[in-house]
């Protein structure tokens, strides 16, 4: 029988490994087990001729070498909480220009339609948007997304009564006022997130 030079080169690799003619592989870092698997797997892909001899001993990666499944998992939350956080965001944005809608209705005096939407800023925006916002946000910013989130409520409930009220001008006073505080909420957005997460201009 004739053996390959492949072969042959395997062959000799592992009769000089056997025999301590070649050095081994450095212990990896989690110890004799993991060093023991990584000198395996050398060996094992030198005996099937995948590389030349001399680069035997880089086959297998020391442990260490790649990230754990809790630190992917945890990388995958991260980016996940500032997607998450970067939408919401721009929700809130978008409804901190329609405020100007209050003032319509009110010169209309369409007042259960401006109760109606009162009470649909106070859910959709300052419940579902704001206070998950506020849970989200880094250490340093909890407080302040709170603190508007709180403004946001007590606004909506003066819009509510000068509209039973049928005041339009105090709806349009504190409708500004509404604007404005939803407009400093937006600026805590955090940079690396707007950074990270928003569409460049075309």
């Amino acid at each position: 029988h004739v053996f390959s030079p492949p072969t042959m080169m395997a062959a000799a690799v592992m009769t000089a490994v056997a025999l301590g003619l070649l050095p081994t592989p450095p212990p990896a870092a989690g110890g004799a087990g993991t060093a023991a698997k990584s000198q395996l797997l050398s060996r094992r892909c030198v005996l099937q001729g995948a590389v030349p001899m001399a680069g035997w001993c880089a086959l297998a990666p020391a442990a260490g070498a790649y990230r754990t499944v809790q630190q992917a998992m945890e990388d995958t939350r991260e980016v996940s909480k500032g997607s998450e956080l970067y939408a919401r965001f721009s929700v809130v944005k978008d409804r901190a220009a329609q405020v100007a809608d209050f003032g319509k209705l009110a010169d209309e005096a369409k007042w259960d339609n401006l109760q109606a939407l009162a009470r649909n800023y106070n859910r959709a925006v300052q419940q579902e948007e704001m206070l998950r916002i506020a849970e989200l946000m880094p250490q340093a910013g909890k407080a302040d997304a709170k603190a508007y989130a709180d403004k946001t409520k007590d606004y909506l409930k003066a819009i509510d009564k000068a509209a039973r009220e049928k005041d339009p001008d105090r709806v349009k006073d504190l409708a500004g006022k509404l604007g404005a505080n939803l407009d400093a909420f937006v600026k805590l957005r955090p940079e690396d997130v707007r950074e990270q997460f928003s569409v460049p201009d075309l």
